[in-house]
């Protein structure tokens, strides 16, 4: 195992293919109401992407890589859980209950704590 972290696309790669062979996978998943062009040059500010929306038959996971716990990443798993709620292509998955992983390469007791206080299941994950 080397000591160097991963970048996010490398983490949520290995985490994914180990993890979730047979599941609906999808990755860079924009979510929310789709915007209008009146935001103009300031669309893609405004669109939300998350990083993994894996759609079993009876719940729903969103996965958030970090290769370095940050605290944001909580803030973030909320919101999209919110606005997945509001996306077109999931209306009609809407009553599924949706999981939140906030996945990273090192431990932060702090963080994962916290994760587990708003229901957010911490994830290290580390072959690197």
């Amino acid at each position: 195992m080397g000591s160097e972290i991963p970048s996010e696309t490398e983490l949520l790669s290995q985490f994914l293919n180990q993890n979730y062979r047979k599941e609906d996978v999808r990755r860079n998943v924009r979510l929310g109401k789709i915007r209008s062009l009146e935001h103009g040059k300031y669309l893609t500010l405004l669109q939300r992407k998350a990083d993994a929306v894996v759609v079993y038959d009876d719940m729903i996971d969103i996965i958030e890589a970090k290769p370095k716990p940050d605290p944001e990443a909580m803030g973030q798993l909320l919101f999209y859980k919110w606005l997945l709620r509001q996306t077109p292509e999931y209306e009609n998955m809407i009553n599924k209950p949706i999981f939140l992983i906030l996945l990273t390469c090192l431990h932060d007791s702090d963080l994962e704590e916290c994760c587990a206080h708003y229901g957010i299941s911490y994830r290290v994950f580390s072959t690197f």
